[in-house]
């Protein structure tokens, strides 16, 4: 999918290490395979989370995993893809080359992934909204998703309920992806710098609805991947207090489709933004820095913002 991969990756990882001892994860969550490649042995579990350019290599090879989960297909990478079936038709090698003895799990909601499947030859399971667990590093319905998605491998595996739960109740939640940082002066801080595309945003802003409407000072902004920004656009005008701009091309395509219905600033630096997102924010408010667009343009990639973010609110937390 394109938004909680690396969840509901993780997810899986944790849930399935409840009953057997070998499970490995990795993939694009910045745990390369090659790491793990000298432990693995031959009846272990391994997890990985899949770009839709490293499933490009695995179609060379005509290789598919044996279970294949896709949670959402959303517009992401446009800058390289012609168009979002280009796109879709990388994501689909996850599946491309299973036999009726492997697996793939849909969210059965996702009209454009249940098309794209319909020539599958696996197993198709498939999965919803899910249960509601109460964790804090799972907040909001996109990770109801992702948790569902794991439920549905688990029970591939046998693990019962009661250890599926606890593998929930005990998700520490992933580095950049809504990872609260810290609580300053009555504000709360939460880092989403994995949000490099507006759905993302969108999505994480969602998770904090209803109850912070009109609480929220957001740090958006940076380079454009040729996305549509007009649903952040309407998203910020509705539910955030104020907008903290980075540099960037999508920076400028946002504050166009605002046109004048929400208050923003702009600023060069991270620094800079965490400072002026203290003097805007208000106790009992949230500052989110989820940006909806790359980092390219200030950084080698998103999460070296996510640290210079977590840094910054450090300073704070220390003056």
């Amino acid at each position: 999918g394109s938004k909680g991969k690396s969840t509901t990756a993780s997810l899986i990882a944790s849930m399935l290490a409840q009953n057997h001892k070998s499970v490995f994860l990795a993939g694009n969550i910045r745990k390369s395979v090659l790491d793990i490649l000298p432990k693995i042995k031959k009846n272990n579990i391994i997890v990985l989370e899949l770009s839709s350019f490293q499933l490009e290599d695995l179609a060379r090879h005509k290789i598919s995993p044996h279970i294949a989960v896709i949670t959402n297909l959303l517009k992401e990478h446009l800058n390289r893809y012609k168009n979002l079936r280009e796109y879709a038709l990388a994501k689909a090698n996850i599946f491309k080359f299973q036999n009726s003895a492997d697996y793939l799990l849909i969210n059965k909601n996702d009209y454009y992934i249940k098309n794209l499947a319909k020539n599958a030859k696996s197993k198709i399971i498939f999965f919803g909204q899910g249960r509601k667990i109460l964790n804090p590093a799972l907040r909001g319905k996109h990770n109801m998703l992702n948790m569902a998605a794991a439920e549905e491998v688990a029970r591939l595996y046998d693990i019962p309920r009661n250890l599926r739960d606890k593998a929930m109740r005990d998700f520490k939640g992933l580095e950049g992806r809504i990872q609260f940082v810290a609580s300053v002066n009555g504000v709360k801080y939460y880092n989403d710098t994995a949000s490099t595309m507006p759905d993302a945003t969108i999505a994480a802003i969602n998770s904090f609805l209803p109850k912070y409407r009109g609480k929220i000072v957001l740090i958006a902004g940076g380079s454009d991947k040729k996305l549509d920004f007009s649903g952040l656009a309407k998203s910020i005008t509705e539910n955030i207090r104020h907008t903290v701009f980075l540099p960037g091309d999508a920076t400028n395509k946002i504050k166009i489709l605002l046109k004048n219905r929400a208050f923003y600033s702009e600023t060069k630096s991270m620094h800079k933004a965490v400072r002026l997102a203290r003097g805007l924010a208000q106790k009992g408010d949230i500052t989110l820095l989820s940006p909806g667009a790359a980092s390219f343009s200030q950084f080698q990639h998103e999460f070296e913002r996510g640290t210079a973010f977590v840094k910054e609110v450090g300073n704070l937390k220390k003056n």
